[in-house]
């Protein structure tokens, strides 16, 4: 089976990497058979001969050494192939957009009173835009669903108040103020305290700290620069297991983009994030009781037009920031797929489940300058709460697999 076929020589070369007798053994007994010497020893018959028996029980054994070992899909960690392809990664935010809020139930006094397995829409309906002193309340509105094909094949609900994958969670946010951003959205949905995703004060840079319902808790640690994140996740990922939270999420590349001004720099400190995920794999999906869900933020686009600074506007363009993004996308161990549950032929696969907020924030846009509203973004750097509560939607059905 697998690369492995009915040679012998490549079962015994698979003993010795992985240490093991019983490979040697099978293996051997593989290679006897192929000599008609034969093999003294009491198997079950299951039919096709003493040759096919023993392969079937090698086979068995390699799965099971293979597991057992590390080498595959470590305990704990998201599989995105086999029956979940498709149903996490990039595509997960890929839904649809629109202005219509037929869907949104007008009577229901809170968004606990919808069907959380029904086809409207998943954000925008409760948003809140809170980040702009509602400016965007005189604006047509911006509503997302799941692609409803995606929804019925993965069985993708609806995260409401009532109902979602954050309640009784440690989730942990690290990053920028898109991740702060993220983070606001968890606690509309779950936080203990109703208007604590207000993040009211005027200090941004800052940690935060929030009990959620049944006796779970979020927290955000500002972490602007790809370096600051990397030596927060170092920290989380090798504390007691009890520390650990439930979800990581993270995300950083505009301050990078901004102030650092090298992509190289930033393409350095993704490898090294990735072997902080590599070198702590065993610690972290091995031994850990309660299964750890990681997601990586993808780099939201800037409207240029919006800022005034001639630097800012060069060193945030479409294209220098697209090789940002490009760079943790493309990056080898770090992601988890490419996006469509398929194991990427080009690089190793890694351990974030990307979530697809560039797309998000690219899709709120494109629906405003089709309906003549400009306003997704009015700061051109922020976007609508209901990008984030989108991005949460596919964060949190993530979680659930």
């Amino acid at each position: 089976p697998g690369s492995y076929g009915c040679d012998s020589r490549h079962l015994e070369a698979r003993a010795r990497v992985v240490g093991r007798g019983v490979f040697l053994i099978f293996a051997r007994l593989v290679r006897a058979e192929a000599r008609s010497v034969r093999p003294k020893m009491a198997v079950a018959n299951i039919g096709g001969g003493p040759t096919t028996t023993a392969l079937v029980a090698v086979t068995f054994l390699v799965a099971s050494v293979v597991s057992w070992s590390g080498t595959g899909t470590p305990a704990g960690f998201v599989e995105v192939r086999g029956e979940n392809a498709g149903c996490v990664g990039l595509g997960l935010s890929h839904g649809e957009w629109s202005t219509d809020t037929s869907g949104c139930l007008v009577d229901a006094k809170d968004e606990d009173d919808r069907d959380a397995s029904g086809d409207g829409p998943a954000a925008g309906c409760f948003s809140y835009d809170d980040e702009f002193d509602d400016e965007f309340n005189d604006e047509p509105p911006a509503l997302w669903r799941f692609a409803l094909d995606l929804k019925r094949r993965c069985g993708l609900h609806t995260e409401t108040e009532q109902w979602n994958a954050f309640v009784g969670k440690k989730v942990t946010v690290v990053g920028d103020s898109v991740a702060r951003h993220v983070y606001a959205s968890v606690l509309r949905l779950a936080a203990v305290d109703g208007d604590a995703f207000y993040l009211s004060t005027k200090e941004k840079h800052r940690d935060w700290w929030h009990a959620l319902r049944g006796d779970g808790v979020a927290e955000f640690v500002w972490a602007p620069f790809i370096a600051n994140v990397t030596r927060v996740i170092e920290m989380i990922l090798q504390s007691s297991d009890n520390e650990k939270p439930d979800v990581l999420v993270m995300g950083a590349a505009l301050w990078d983009a901004l102030h650092a001004r090298d992509v190289a720099r930033y393409q350095s400190e993704i490898a090294k994030l990735a072997t902080v995920f590599s070198q702590n794999a065993k610690e972290t999906f091995g031994k850990q009781k309660k299964h750890l869900k990681m997601f990586w933020l993808t780099v939201t686009p800037v409207d240029v037009s919006k800022l005034t600074d001639g630097a800012k506007i060069d060193a945030m363009s479409f294209g220098k920031l697209k090789q940002y993004d490009d760079a943790a996308k493309g990056a080898d161990g770090f992601l988890a797929d490419a996006g469509d549950g398929r194991k990427s032929k080009k690089k190793k696969n890694g351990f974030l489940l990307p979530v697809d907020v560039g797309a998000l924030a690219t899709g709120c846009a494109d629906l405003g300058f089709r309906k003549s509203n400009k306003n997704c973004t009015r700061d051109g750097i922020h976007y609508r709460a209901v990008v984030y509560d989108a991005a949460v939607q596919a964060i949190g059905n993530a979680v659930r697999l």
